[in-house]
């Protein structure tokens, strides 16, 4: 199983959450629950990859846009901060649709994506 991060588009003007895009997607950090952050620190730990499932926004469907490392993580009782490295395009729709308020799931990794390092 891996660990997907549930985040709107950056271009969503409802956001519960500070995130720091690159681009569409790529996402460079968040702030978080201090829960998700502790997951993220685990994956660090262990070498994990972390998908992104990005929120659809008007004629933009949902996507998981990109597989990160996380570089770093940090968090206290109330909240975390997140960055991450190591971008490789994914580019597929997501296998599940996240509950409303649903911001990290597990599910089996996509399989068919290209693993691509973003360009610079």
């Amino acid at each position: 199983m891996a660990g997907f991060v549930v985040v709107h588009h950056r271009r969503d003007g409802d956001q519960p959450w500070s995130n720091n895009w690159g681009d569409d997607d790529r996402l460079q950090m968040i702030t978080t629950t201090a829960e998700i952050a502790a997951r993220c620190e685990q994956a660090h730990r262990t070498g994990e990859r972390i998908y992104v499932h990005r929120c659809g926004l008007d004629a933009r469907p949902p996507l998981i846009c990109c597989s990160v490392e996380v570089e770093s993580a940090s968090y206290d009782a109330m909240a975390g901060c997140v960055s991450f490295s190591a971008f490789e395009f994914v580019g597929l729709p997501p296998s599940r649709k996240p509950a409303r308020g649903e911001n990290w799931y597990e599910a089996d990794p996509p399989t068919s994506h290209r693993k691509a390092p973003f360009r610079r």
